[in-house]
C-alpha cells in the first residue's frame, strides 16, 4: 500500500489540505440549493409561490440529506481508520457494504415518498399554486435523491482516501453543470420550477458518475467479494452506529425546520416562510466552512485513532476549535455589516428582503460559538463515544429548539418584549445554540483531558 497522506504531512498541513477542499466542496454543493432558491426568486409573478414551495419542502430535503449521511460519513471514517491500520481487505468490505446499503436505502425512500408525496406536502402546509409547484419540483428531486446519495458517499470516500482536491473538483464541476442547466432549462426553455429540478438531477448524475469513474481509474474501487450474511450485518451495524449521530442531528434539524415553518404559518403567514428560506440559506452557506472543517477533521482524527497517535489527535482537536471560533466571529461580522446586500441576491421583493434580514441577524448572534459544539460532537464520535454525540444532537433539537419554537411567541407577548411573533419563533435558534454549547462542553471534559489538552 502506498504511503498515506496522513503520514507525509504535519497536523497544520493536514488540516489545511483536507479542510480547504472540504469547505469549498460543501459550499459549492450547497450552491445547488442556493442557486435553486435564487432562480425561484426570479420567476416573475410565480416567484413568491415558488420560494414558499421550496421553503416548505426544505425540511424534507434536509431529512433526505440526513439519511444519505448515514453511510457516507461512517464509511469515510472507517476508510480513514482502516488506512491507519493498513487493512485493505476490511477497507474494501466496508466500502462495498456502504455503497450497496446507500443504494438500497435511498432508492426505497424515494419510491415510498413518490406514492405518498401529495398528502405529505399537504401536511406540511402546501396548497393551491404552492402545492402544484412543490409537486412538480419534488417528483424530479425524488429521482435525484438516489444519485445524490451515491455522490455524497463516493466523494466522502475519495476524501478519506487522501484526495480532498479530487472531491472538490468533482463537486464543483457538478454544481457548475447545475448552474448552466438551470439557466438553460428554467429560462431558455421556459420550464420554470421544473427546469430548476431537472438541473439538480443532471448535476447529481454527473457527480456520482465522475466519482465512480475516478475511483475505478485510480484503483480505489472495491473488489467485489461475496460476504457471509453475518459479516454484512456486522459491518452494516458498525456503519449505522457511527453514522447515526450525523443522521439524527440532520434529521432532527429537518423536523425543526418543519416546525419552524408551521409556526411561521400560524403566526405570520406563508410570506414569512419565503423570508426564512432566504435567511436559512445564508446561514447554511456560512455554516458550511465549520461543517467542512469538522468533517475533514473526522478523517484525520479517525486515521490517528486507528494508528494510535494520540499526540496528533490532541493537536488536531485544539486547532480545529480555535479555527472554528475565529471563523465564526468573521462570518457573524460580515452578516451584520453586509446583510442587506446578501439578501438582495435572493429576491427583488423588498418586504421579503426586510424580514429575511431581521431573521438572518437573529440566528447569527451566537454563530461564533457553533464551531465548538460541532468539534466536540466530531471528537466524541471518532473516539468511540457515539452515545454522547447523539445526546448532544438530541438535546439541541428535541429538548430545546422544539419547545422554544412553540413557547417563544407566547413568551415575548407575556413579557411585552417588542419582537414580532415570526421573529420570536426564530429566536429559539440562538437560545438553543447557547444551551447546547454548555452541554457539549460539559460532556467533552473527559475526552478533553485525554485528547484535547496539549502539553501534558
Amino acid at each position: 500500500m502506498e504511503e498515506s497522506i496522513y503520514t507525509r504531512y504535519s497536523v497544520n498541513r493536514l488540516i489545511f489540505i483536507f479542510s480547504l477542499p472540504a469547505i469549498l466542496s460543501l459550499i459549492v454543493e450547497l450552491m445547488t440549493g442556493i442557486v435553486d432558491t435564487a432562480f425561484a426568486g426570479h420567476l416573475g409573478n410565480a416567484s413568491e409561490s415558488a420560494l414558499t414551495a421550496m421553503g416548505l419542502v426544505s425540511p424534507l430535503l434536509g431529512v433526505f440529506v440526513a439519511i444519505q449521511s448515514l453511510f457516507a460519513i461512517s464509511t469515510a471514517i472507517m476508510v480513514s481508520s482502516l488506512l491507519g491500520k493498513e487493512d485493505r481487505i476490511a477497507l474494501d468490505s466496508h466500502v462495498q457494504t456502504g455503497f450497496v446499503m446507500t443504494l438500497v436505502l435511498n432508492t426505497a425512500i424515494s419510491i415510498v415518498f413518490w406514492f405518498f408525496l401529495e398528502p405529505v406536502l399537504r401536511k406540511m402546509g402546501a396548497n393551491g399554486e404552492v402545492l402544484a409547484l412543490a409537486m412538480i419540483y419534488m417528483r424530479v428531486i425524488l429521482m435525484s435523491n438516489i444519485f445524490s446519495s451515491l455522490g455524497y458517499l463516493l466523494t466522502s470516500v475519495v476524501r478519506a482516501f487522501g484526495h480532498p482536491k479530487t472531491e472538490m473538483f468533482i463537486v464543483s464541476l457538478s454544481v457548475a453543470i447545475n448552474l448552466v442547466a438551470n439557466a438553460v432549462l428554467t429560462f431558455g426553455f421556459g420550464l420554470g420550477i421544473l427546469g430548476i429540478a431537472l438541473g439538480t438531477l443532471i448535476s447529481e448524475v454527473v457527480c456520482a458518475t465522475l466519482a465512480i469513474g475516478w475511483m475505478k481509474r485510480k484503483g480505489y474501487w472495491f473488489t467485489y467479494r461475496a460476504q457471509p450474511m453475518k459479516q454484512i450485518v456486522t459491518i452494516t451495524w458498525s456503519l449505522v452506529k457511527i453514522g447515526s449521530v450525523q443522521t439524527v442531528l440532520q434529521s432532527l434539524a429537518g423536523v425543526t425546520a418543519f416546525l419552524v415553518n408551521h409556526q411561521l404559518l400560524t403566526w405570520a403567514g406563508s410570506s414569512q416562510i419565503g423570508s426564512w428560506n432566504i435567511a436559512n440559506k445564508v446561514y447554511m452557506l456560512l455554516l458550511m466552512p465549520i461543517i467542512g472543517l469538522t468533517q475533514s477533521v473526522q478523517s484525520i482524527l479517525a486515521y490517528f485513532n486507528g494508528s494510535g497517535n494520540t499526540e496528533k489527535q490532541r493537536s488536531t482537536a485544539v486547532k480545529t476549535i480555535l479555527l472554528s471560533i475565529g471563523y465564526g466571529v468573521v462570518a457573524a461580522v460580515i452578516c451584520f455589516l453586509a446583510g442587506s446586500a446578501i439578501v438582495e441576491v435572493f429576491s427583488t421583493n423588498e418586504s421579503l428582503q426586510k424580514e429575511a434580514l431581521k431573521m438572518m441577524k437573529m440566528v447569527f448572534i451566537t454563530f461564533p460559538f457553533v464551531g465548538i459544539t460541532y468539534t466536540m460532537i466530531t471528537l466524541l464520535q471518532v473516539t468511540g463515544r457515539e452515545g454522547q454525540s447523539l445526546l448532544i444532537a438530541g438535546f439541541r433539537q428535541v429538548l430545546v429548539i422544539i419547545p422554544l419554537v412553540f413557547a417563544m411567541p407566547f413568551l415575548v407577548q407575556w413579557l411585552s418584549i417588542p419582537v414580532a411573533p415570526a421573529l420570536a419563533v426564530i429566536m429559539a435558534i440562538p437560545v438553543a445554540d447557547t444551551l447546547t454549547l454548555m452541554l457539549a462542553w460539559f460532556l467533552g471534559r473527559r475526552v478533553s483531558r485525554q485528547v484535547i489538552q496539549v502539553g501534558e
